[in-house]
C-alpha cells in the first residue's frame, strides 16, 4: 500500500508563515535577553567600580549639620570643570575671591544670588557665572554668588539666612528651576543627607536638623537605584504614569504647594522687616523648551509671588523665543575629560551672559523694581 507524500492544498504556506513567524519570535526573544543579560552586567559592573565621595560633594564643598553640604572657605580647584576651567571659593565661602564688609559702601547695591548648580555657574569658571557678569552690569554693584550643586530651595534659603544676611544685601535674587522644588521635599538627595523645610500651621520651619553624618551605605544605595532606573525595562516601565517617578513627583510639589506658600511668604517678610528686596526669577533649562506640567507649576509660582508682593521675572518665555542656534551655545555639551559629572546641560558662558542682560534688563527698566533698588542705594 502506497501513501502519498503530496502535502493538502493551502498548508504549505501556512506552515511557512508559522514557521517564519516563530524564528522572528526566536529572534525577538534572543535580541531581549542579549539586552537584559548586557543590561545586568553593566548594572553589575557599575556597581562594583562605584568609588563614591564619603561626605562631600565636590572637593570644594565640606559637611555641614545645617546644610547637609556646603562650600568650604578659601578653597581653588583650577581644572573642576575642564583644563583650565576652575572654581574658587573666598572666606565667607561664596564662589569668588573678593571679601565682603559687614554692609555695603554708601551708594553701592549689594546683590545675594541664591540658587543651585545655575547659579554657581556649574561648568563654567568664576568670571563667567550670571551673578558675576551682573555686576558689571548693574552700576555701583557688588554680587555674592550663594548658589551651591544640588540644593533645593530650602537649603538655598536656610544658607542665604544664616550666612548671607549678616553681609546685609540690598537685593537677594533667588533663581528657581523646576528640579529644585522636588529636591525640597525630600530629606535627601542622592542619598545625600538634607534639612528640609514644613509647615507648622503658618509657620516655616527647619526639620531634619542637625543632618546627620553621611554614610557611604546611603550614596551606593541611591546609585544603585540610579543604575537600575537606567535598565531599559525600567525605561520602558516609565512611560506609564504609575511608574514614572517624574510625573509623581510633580504631584507631590502640587499636593504640597502650601510649602512653596510658606517659603515665598517667609522670604518676604524677611526683606520687608529689613527694608531690602528680594526677586524671584526662573532659570529655564532645557526641558522647559517645550511646553509641560511645569507650565503649570510656573503659573503658580507667578501668582504665589504676586501674592505675597514679591516680584517674579519668568525667563522661558525669552528661552523659547531665542534661535535655535542661540539656544544651543546657551547649554553646555559633552564635558571635558576628567571635569566634574553633570556639566551637561547646565548654561554655558553665552547662557550665563544671556541671564545676566535678562535681569539687568529687568532690573533698571522695571520701573517699580528701578525705584525700589534706588532706594535701597539711598538707605545706606
Amino acid at each position: 500500500m502506497s501513501v502519498s507524500t503530496t502535502p493538502r492544498r493551502g498548508a504549505s504556506p501556512l506552515r511557512a508563515l508559522l514557521s517564519l513567524l516563530g524564528v522572528v519570535l526566536a529572534c525577538v526573544v534572543a535580541v531581549l535577553m542579549l539586552e537584559g543579560g548586557a543590561s545586568l552586567f553593566l548594572f553589575a559592573g557599575d556597581l562594583r567600580s562605584a568609588r563614591l565621595p564619603h561626605d562631600n560633594v565636590r572637593e570644594h564643598t565640606k559637611f555641614d549639620t545645617l546644610l547637609g553640604w556646603v562650600n568650604d572657605r578659601n578653597i581653588t580647584s583650577p581644572n573642576e570643570y575642564g583644563p583650565g576651567i576652575g572654581i574658587t571659593t573666598n572666606g565667607h565661602g561664596f564662589r569668588g575671591t573678593r571679601l565682603l564688609s559687614s554692609a555695603p559702601a554708601a551708594g553701592a547695591l549689594r546683590v545675594a544670588c541664591s540658587g543651585d548648580s545655575f547659579t554657581i555657574g556649574y561648568g563654567v569658571d568664576d568670571e563667567h557665572t550670571w551673578c558675576h557678569h551682573l555686576e558689571s552690569l548693574l552700576p555701583a554693584s557688588e554680587t555674592m554668588n550663594m548658589g551651591q550643586a544640588a540644593y533645593g530651595y530650602d537649603q538655598a534659603y536656610l544658607w542665604f539666612m544664616r550666612d548671607g544676611v549678616p553681609y546685609a544685601p540690598q537685593l537677594q535674587i533667588v533663581a528657581l528651576n523646576y528640579v529644585q522644588f522636588e529636591r525640597a521635599l525630600t530629606n535627601n538627595f542622592d542619598g545625600r543627607f538634607k534639612p528640609f523645610l514644613e509647615m507648622d500651621g503658618a509657620l516655616l520651619v527647619t526639620r531634619g536638623v542637625p543632618v546627620p553624618q553621611q554614610s557611604v551605605a546611603a550614596l551606593r544605595g541611591a546609585y544603585s537605584m540610579r543604575v537600575i532606573g537606567d535598565l531599559r525595562f525600567v525605561q520602558w516601565l516609565r512611560r506609564f504614569g504609575r511608574f514614572d517617578a517624574a510625573e509623581r513627583a510633580a504631584r507631590e510639589v502640587d499636593a504640597r504647594w502650601a510649602l512653596v506658600d510658606g517659603f515665598v511668604g517667609a522670604l518676604a517678610a524677611h526683606h520687608a522687616d529689613r527694608k531690602s528686596n528680594v526677586l524671584l526669577v526662573y532659570l529655564p533649562v532645557r526641558r522647559d523648551l517645550r511646553p509641560t506640567s511645569v507650565d503649570r507649576r510656573r503659573a503658580r509660582l507667578a501668582a504665589t509671588a504676586a501674592a505675597h508682593g514679591v516680584p517674579f521675572l519668568d525667563l522661558t518665555g525669552a528661552l523659547r523665543t531665542m534661535r535655535a542656534d542661540s539656544v544651543d551655545h546657551a547649554f553646555l555639551g559633552k564635558a571635558p575629560a576628567g571635569a566634574a559629572p553633570g556639566i551637561e546641560g547646565h548654561y554655558s558662558n553665552f547662557g550665563n551672559a544671556w541671564v545676566a542682560r535678562e535681569l539687568a534688563n529687568y532690573l533698571t527698566k522695571d520701573p517699580q523694581m528701578a525705584l525700589r533698588l534706588a532706594g535701597a542705594r539711598r538707605a545706606r
